[in-house]
């Protein structure tokens, strides 16, 4: 499969989520964005020309893979 081809998605549209929104519209094919702020996600789906999912889970559905921002939690080890 050619990258440009594969379905991918964004979970997050913070400041690397919309980078990767970017990149992704340009490698592949950019399905749609999902984010709890949905007025940020809105604008970012827009402006690269996808659909804003209010749901993670109906864009889980439309994707082949996704990019999500990585949290790291530490008890201070």
């Amino acid at each position: 499969t050619e990258l440009n081809q594969v379905k991918t998605g964004v979970i997050g549209t913070g400041v690397m989520g919309s980078n990767h929104a970017r990149v992704l519209s340009e490698i592949s094919s950019l399905q749609g964005i999902t984010d709890v702020n949905k007025e940020a996600g809105n604008l970012v789906s827009k402006k690269y020309g996808t659909v804003f999912y209010d749901n993670m889970f109906d864009l889980l559905e439309e994707v082949d893979a996704v990019c999500t921002r990585a949290i790291i939690i530490s008890d201070g080890l």
